[in-house]
């Protein structure tokens, strides 16, 4: 296994992420990062609601596993969260 293949991989998110968002204008990627099980793209959006359909519509045209949801780092929003898949599990807490 090649193991630059999830960097890639969030790197084709994260670009098509960005992409929409900025021409369909809910928002922008102000960051990313790879963990052990995860990818993270953050952004910034100015309307959540639509960007949150913005960024899952690009998640599915993309691939994304059914594991995959829109988490909020904001206080306000921070035990909320919004699946990418129609039907996907609760994200884990710890």
């Amino acid at each position: 296994d090649d193991p630059r293949l999830p960097l890639r991989a969030r790197r084709v998110l994260e670009d098509a992420l960005d992409g929409a968002l900025v021409s369909e204008g809910p928002g922008r990627v102000v960051g990313s990062g790879l963990g052990i099980r995860y990818s993270y793209v953050d952004f910034a959006l100015s309307s959540v609601e639509r960007g949150i359909t913005v960024v899952s519509n690009v998640a599915r045209r993309v691939g994304l596993s059914e594991r995959s949801w829109t988490l909020f780092c904001d206080t306000v929003l921070e035990d909320e969260w919004a699946p990418v898949h129609p039907g996907a599990p609760a994200p884990p807490r710890e």
